[in-house]
């Protein structure tokens, strides 16, 4: 109960914020959509959602200097946690009224994503309880670094290993066994699809409790780990397709 108090209290502690009041998740907000973007934004171009902005949440890090232009709106976080801590964010808020199939995005997709938004919700669409689906739609990587992620053995993660990155004391295996595992067990291995872009039926986040994911936000991305690029937010990453479908 510590844990979610806390989390309770940083989450006061931004709500009071003016700029936050003003551009809170709309109030009018339905409890029974069939279909939302969940968008995790900083600078980037966003005219590639213009035309599906009423389905769109769009959760902006970049400052008002940044944030989307209409028809788009968006609620101000800080600039912390990647788009881990955004998605966990838009969970624990909206749980009693998360959309029947929610697509989870980055500001920019195109490095990843060969689709257009219509493609991208059509095959969302398809996603039944239980199932997860990613994008692009291929063959997933694995991630098996238990005991912490060799950056310097990967060059192609360079570029964020040569930020200022918030270390996590805790290793991915501790991590993953206290907050994710539901039998304390560790696999092997498990499938991430890199960029955490995924559709997620609303039965299948709701297979965990809200304290679930609150207990999670909290750990990944609060207090000491309230950080624009911390290790967890890489780890998280690789966490979600094991988070929804552990088998």
């Amino acid at each position: 109960m510590k844990k979610i108090l806390s989390l309770n209290e940083d989450v006061l502690s931004l709500s009071n914020r003016p700029s936050y009041r003003r551009s809170r998740v709309k109030s009018t907000r339905q409890s029974d959509l069939a279909f939302e973007i969940v968008v995790s934004h900083y600078n980037e171009n966003l005219d590639w959602l213009k035309q599906h902005s009423d389905e769109c949440c769009v959760y902006s890090k970049g400052g008002k200097t940044n944030a989307p232009q209409p028809p788009l709106t968006s609620t101000p976080l800080p600039n912390i946690g990647r788009e881990g801590h955004t998605f966990l964010y838009h969970i624990v808020n909206h749980y009693e009224n998360l959309a029947k199939v929610t697509l989870f995005v980055q500001g920019r997709i195109d490095d990843h994503v060969d689709m257009t938004v219509a493609e991208m919700k059509a095959k969302a669409l398809t996603t039944a309880p239980g199932q997860v689906t990613t994008y692009p739609f291929r063959e997933l990587e694995l991630f098996e670094h238990w005991e912490g992620i060799p950056w310097e053995k990967y060059p192609c993660w360079k570029r964020w290993s040569s930020m200022t990155m918030q270390k996590m004391q805790e290793t991915p295996l501790e991590l993953f066994q206290k907050y994710i595992s539901e039998d304390d067990r560790v696999p092997v291995a498990i499938g991430f699809a890199p960029g955490a872009i995924f559709a997620v039926n609303k039965k299948t986040i709701m297979r965990h409790n809200k304290a679930f994911y609150q207990r999670l936000l909290h750990k990944m991305f609060l207090g000491k780990m309230a950080h624009v690029n911390p290790e967890t937010g890489h780890y998280m990453e690789r966490f979600w397709l094991a988070l929804f479908n552990p088998s």
